[in-house]
């Protein structure tokens, strides 16, 4: 569900902070000519919150005016600083899968002359519960 388009239906989510997972991150070329990695994020259904199960969607652009959302989301993720990639089609592989915090905004478009959802702030989120698997019995 893409919460940009739900204003348009009279439903706008709620401003707030959301656990989620990286569900899906893409690198892509926009009509700037900038490059960047578009995020489908869910919002994490093993945690008690508002929209469960929903998706969210965000845009990374790879200039230096929008370095800094890229810079925050490599930092709310635990460990990732530390790891090396080159490029954003390396990074992309190593988003997939990790939970984050991510703290939503409502905005006015004066373009479209509508109010939408944007995610203004990635932290560290909860970490995944990996249940334990029993082994086999012999």
């Amino acid at each position: 569900m893409n919460w940009k388009t739900l204003f348009e239906q009279g439903e706008l989510p709620p401003e707030g902070e959301y656990e989620v997972i990286i569900e899906e991150a893409k690198v892509s070329v926009y009509s700037s000519r900038n490059q960047g990695i578009d995020l489908k994020l869910l919002i994490r259904p093993d945690i008690e919150q508002p929209g469960q199960g929903q998706e969210l969607e965000d845009r990374l652009v790879d200039t230096p005016n929008s370095l800094y959302k890229l810079r925050m989301l490599v930092k709310a993720i635990e460990g990732l600083q530390e790891q090396e990639w080159n490029g954003l089609h390396e990074l992309r592989k190593l988003l997939v899968g990790q939970p984050v915090r991510v703290y939503m905004r409502h905005y006015e478009d004066r373009i479209h002359e509508e109010t939408v959802a944007r995610i203004s702030r990635y932290i560290k989120g909860m970490p995944l519960a990996i249940e334990a698997v029993d082994s086999p019995a012999e």
